[in-house]
């Protein structure tokens, strides 16, 4: 797993808890969660490794990426998953492989 993935997990117990939810509430949703994440980071790999990259894919999973790294609290790193989206995102692929690396 990743470090942004792990500490994405770590952030997202102090701010469910933030609002509100209880530790039994949390596992489920963080499960659910980095199953997710893991997932949109599998698609993420396949489609950086085509040349050029997939531009319309790629947006789709940095977005879904970006969506649920927000909602876990990792707002950083939601942010500049967001900043990297675009036309021309071919040109950054590798610039986000090592973001997400």
């Amino acid at each position: 797993m990743p470090e942004w993935m792990a500490e994405t997990e770590r952030q997202a117990h102090d701010y469910l808890r933030a609002f509100g939810f209880s530790d039994e509430q949390i596992a489920p949703l963080v499960n659910q969660t980095r199953k997710d994440l893991e997932n949109e980071y599998e698609k993420f790999l396949r489609l950086t490794q085509r040349h050029p990259c997939p531009v319309p894919e790629l947006n789709d999973v940095l977005h879904a990426l970006k969506g649920l790294l927000f909602h876990m609290g990792n707002h950083a790193m939601a942010e500049r998953l967001n900043e990297l989206r675009g036309d021309d995102i071919d040109r950054r692929c590798e610039e986000i492989r090592r973001l997400l690396s």
